[in-house]
């Protein structure tokens, strides 16, 4: 009796193949889509969470509850200390977050689009150019921090300016985005000096490979060329010496500007030579050569 074990229809993926699926086809696809993906998708999500009236309202919310936590701290003696007054406004940070998480990532992701978009086309292209260019990143900067305040201005109305939300969101944008860029800027340096080592590194390689290889193969021949020798071969010893000869040629002048006649004649003549090997010896076929050079 034969028992066999049926295999399944669909094969188990192994890691490996997971791995270099991810490697060469998803995180390729990801890097250059998701700044493009980010800027579609999250202000469409804010769009649809924050209307004009719910911003509004969510931020009056905010300002009684902060009004009232200063009414709170004031009657309290012991907690008017900074290190309370910090740990409270994280902690009501927090909490707004939990209540909208979708929200807070999709802003969150905005600003790194942000950073990213600031530090590609701003920051690369004038402040790591020259003295002029970092005088213009200076002046860019500060024309985009103003613009920042005005459009938070706009957007949150009087209840952001309650909170005194244009000047600080506006001052935290910038400093994280510029502390982004050189961050980035550092980290891309480090890169590529390491790209730069790693291609020397080869290069180096390869020109030690260029030297071992001739070598071996001059030696080769030339070990081919005592035994044809030993074995009474002359005409087998005289093709592989032409042959070394020729690929030595080949090899070492062909990286000059110049070469001597002598030698490009001896070369001719090797080449020719060889090749008449190839050529079976007959009465109906000849073949004759003259050189002439005063040298």
């Amino acid at each position: 009796m034969n028992i066999g074990v049926e295999k399944p229809l669909v094969e188990s993926v192994s890691w490996p193949k997971l791995k270099r699926t991810y490697q060469q086809t998803v995180k390729p696809f990801v890097a250059r889509w998701w700044l493009w993906a980010s800027l579609l998708l999250a202000p469409a999500y804010l769009t649809y969470f924050y209307s004009e009236a719910s911003l509004t309202e969510r931020l009056k919310m905010m300002s009684q509850h902060i009004e009232e936590w200063n009414v709170r701290i004031a009657k309290d003696p012991q907690k008017k200390s900074s290190a309370y007054r910090a740990g409270a406004a994280i902690g009501h940070t927090i909490r707004l977050a939990m209540g909208a998480p979708t929200a807070i990532f999709c802003v969150c992701l905005l600003m790194v689009v942000f950073f990213e978009l600031y530090y590609r086309h701003v920051f690369r292209p004038l402040f790591e150019s020259d003295r002029l260019g970092q005088g213009v990143f200076v002046f860019a900067s500060l024309l985009l921090w103003l613009i920042l305040v005005v459009i938070i201005a706009a957007v949150t109305g009087k209840a952001g300016d309650s909170l005194n939300l244009p000047w600080g969101f506006a001052n935290s944008v910038m400093l994280l985005t510029v502390g982004y860029s050189f961050v980035s800027s550092i980290n891309h340096n480090r890169k590529r000096q390491a790209q730069l080592l790693q291609q020397k590194t080869q290069a180096e390689l390869d020109s030690l490979k260029a030297q071992v290889n001739p070598h071996f193969l001059f030696n080769s021949l030339n070990n081919i060329y005592g035994t044809a020798l030993g074995e009474d071969s002359p005409r087998t010893a005289e093709s592989i010496r032409q042959l070394a000869d020729i690929v030595r040629y080949v090899m070492e002048e062909s990286r000059k500007d110049t070469t001597d006649v002598g030698r490009e004649l001896c070369f001719i003549d090797d080449y020719v030579e060889l090749h008449r090997m190839r050529i079976p010896r007959q009465d109906s076929i000849s073949i004759i050569i003259e050189t002439h050079w005063d040298e």
